[in-house]
């Protein structure tokens, strides 16, 4: 279950689906794993799995 902003420096918890952007990710068992940006960090990152491994990526400026 998500709790908090994914971005490692972000301490918003998840208090209700308000805001932000949620993800979901293929695990190695073929489930979906669920990773949540909130409104502020979603403005300046996101997720992408690269590799295997789930990545906070600044957010490209030109693309909106």
């Amino acid at each position: 279950m998500i709790s908090k902003c994914a971005n490692p420096e972000c301490s918003k918890l998840l208090m209700r689906a308000d805001g932000g952007r949620f993800y979901g990710f293929p695990t190695v068992n073929k489930t979906i794993e669920h990773f949540w940006l909130c409104s502020n960090c979603s403005k300046a990152f996101v997720l992408r799995l690269v590799d295997g491994r789930v990545e906070l990526l600044r957010r490209d400026r030109r693309i909106a």
